[in-house]
Parts: structure tokens; sequence; C-alpha cells
């Protein structure tokens, strides 16, 4: 069942620009990296305060790009992910 989610312009520019370099959708994209950090905290490859400081260094980076995108835009962007797979193409 799909289902929407708000992202940040920002967001959705970095997932549009992955997207085409992996020659994924969005949606795609988005579930990609979705289950990139699920691996990571199920794994424990990664222990919490080592992944605290990796999402504290891009959120640094991204608050003051997601506030500027947040204040000239209105919201963030309205992104539906389907919990079903991709077609191909």
């Amino acid at each position: 069942m799909a289902r929407n989610i708000t992202l940040s312009a920002h967001m959705m520019a970095l997932i549009r620009r992955e997207a085409a370099i992996q020659r994924r959708s969005l949606a795609g994209q988005a579930r990609h990296w979705i289950r990139i950090g699920r691996s990571v905290e199920e794994t424990g490859v990664l222990d919490y305060r080592q992944i605290r400081e990796l999402l504290h260094t891009f959120d640094d980076k991204d608050q003051v790009r997601d506030h500027a995108d947040s204040d000239r835009e209105g919201k963030g962007t309205r992104f539906p992910i389907s919990s079903g797979r991709e077609p191909p193409g």
C-alpha cells in the first residue's frame, strides 16, 4: 500500500541527483537509502555513537539548506513511497 511522506526540497534534490546517477526511480532511490539505514542499524556494524556522529555531520550541513528551502517553498515535498517493487525501465 502506498503512503505519502513529506521530504524537504533539499532531500528531494539529493534523491533526484542520486537516482539519476544510479538509474533508479525517485521511490527506488528512497527505498534503497532506507534499506541501507535499516541494515546499518540492525547489523550493528556501527555503534550508536558512530551513527549519531555521522548523522550529526550531515544534519549540520542540511539544516541550513532545509531551513532556506522551507522558507522559500513553503513546506517540504510530498513524496509517495510504494511498498512494492518498481517496474523495470
